[in-house]
């Protein structure tokens, strides 16, 4: 299978990522937030595919700063929709809010870049650069819909297009599941025993694509 795009056809192969290196994808729930990390220079935009999705982005500092300005934007209004997302405690809620902790960010006074909104159309899309290293978070609020108005908090997508491509063979992998005890990588036709206990999980991730994981299971004497 072949994509034709500007420059050219590009093969398309299964179970591999099919973005150019220094373009990561997210999707933020609706409803929910995430938090990433841009340096100087990287875009993020920002897609509503559904519309009438509002979308709240704030910007903070490496010392948990809220400045709107980070990315480029000067007017702000307060982040209500993140903060209340994040203080509902659903499970995404608490990882995010964990995360700014870990980088001393007080949510409590952020305020936020707002787009979209209650009647803006499909595919709409918000474009902003980063002016220097910043943690942003993004937050698509919505309350629960009431049945008559048919109005429930979608999923936006957003783009983020690095400044500087990362170097060959590194990968940006996937959030863990939870806090984990044991975070190790096994090369490529090796093996690694590990031991865990009654009411852990494991989870595997497959870095670079259609790599089968084997597993044998002993218990302990």
């Amino acid at each position: 299978m072949a994509e034709v795009t500007e420059a050219g056809p590009r093969v398309l192969v299964p179970g591999l990522a099919n973005l150019p290196p220094g373009i990561e994808r997210y999707r933020i729930r609706g409803g929910a937030v995430t938090a990433l990390l841009l340096s100087a220079g990287d875009t993020l935009e920002i897609n509503d595919p559904e519309g009438c999705q509002p979308v709240e982005v704030t910007a903070f500092d490496r010392e948990g700063r809220s400045d709107p300005g980070l990315l480029g934007v000067n007017t702000a209004a307060p982040a209500a929709g993140i903060i209340e997302i994040l203080h509902g405690g659903g499970e995404d809620a608490r990882r995010v809010a964990d995360a700014l902790a870990e980088q001393s960010v007080d949510i409590s006074t952020a305020r936020a870049i707002h787009g979209f909104g209650p009647d803006s159309p499909a595919d709409e899309t918000l474009c902003l650069t980063a002016q220097a290293d910043l943690v942003c978070v993004i937050g698509a609020p919505g309350a629960k819909m009431l049945a008559h108005e048919q109005n429930p908090p979608t999923d936006v997508i957003a783009w983020v297009t690095r400044s500087s491509a990362p170097p060959e063979g590194v990968q940006v992998l996937p959030d863990p599941l939870a806090d984990q005890n044991q975070d190790f990588r096994i090369a490529k036709a090796t093996a690694r025993a590990y031991q865990v206990t009654a009411g852990e999980f494991i989870q595997v991730i497959d870095v670079e694509g259609r790599e089968c994981s084997d597993f044998q299971c002993f218990s302990v004497a």
